[in-house]
């Protein structure tokens, strides 16, 4: 099972408590319709339920955060070397990836002048003629970047090589740890149902305000 990366995990935010603001609820206008009175019921209930379940999410997946955290720090004698490798060949990888990245950095600013002036050129084509050769135009120079970024671009990866094969490491070992594997699905499949619940209850919200609004223009027009 894929889990979020360990890096900066006890940082990250994993529920930043926005499944859904709480809606306004409209002021209840002195009124005497049932219709109304019914419609403006079922909207506080509805905005009631909303905070009520965005509660229970957050308490539980805070709960399932700390669950993963502290599965995550019982794995750490097997994580920290891993983690000591990865920095050490970052840093080691560090000045080539930022030369290779430079390098395909000019190949781009080298080649913008030429891509821009044939979009200019098909955009103020006015011929079909025109069109189709500012067009063909613009793909074989699109081509001819291609052509140009393949060789920096696989020097990248395979500069990277090293780096990414760490990470990899990294992530397997939490993969393999039933105890955080299991936490990250928890946490994974609570947060989704949370949401959905969010949804849910928006979406129920919005169709009573609808409700009621259409409601009160019939009342007002009658």
């Amino acid at each position: 099972m894929a889990t979020p990366s360990f890096q900066s995990l006890e940082s990250r935010v994993l529920f930043a408590g926005h499944l859904g603001r709480h809606p306004a609820t409209p002021t209840a206008a002195t009124t005497t319709d049932p219709v109304l009175l019914a419609d403006l019921a079922a909207i506080k209930a509805d905005r009631t339920e909303l905070g009520a379940d965005n509660k229970a999410s957050l308490t539980l997946l805070r709960a399932d955060r700390k669950a993963y955290v502290t599965a995550l720090k019982a794995l750490e004698p097997t994580l920290q070397p891993l983690i000591d490798q990865l920095k050490t060949d970052a840093a080691a990888a560090a000045p080539t990836l930022r030369a290779d990245a430079k390098a395909i950095r000019k190949i781009y600013v080298d080649f913008r002048p030429t891509l821009r002036a044939d979009i200019k050129v098909l955009r103020t084509a006015t011929t079909d003629e025109d069109k189709a050769a500012a067009q063909a135009k613009l793909d074989t120079d699109k081509a001819a970047l291609n052509t140009a970024l393949e060789t920096p671009l696989a020097t990248f990866k395979a500069d990277a090589a090293t780096v990414k094969a760490d990470r990899l490491a990294i992530q397997a070992a939490i993969d393999a740890d039933p105890a955080t594997s299991a936490a990250a699905g928890k946490l994974k499949t609570d947060r989704a149902a949370a949401v959905a619940t969010a949804k849910a209850d928006a979406e129920q919200f919005a169709t009573d305000l609808k409700k009621y609004r259409d409601d009160r223009t019939a009342s007002a027009s009658a």
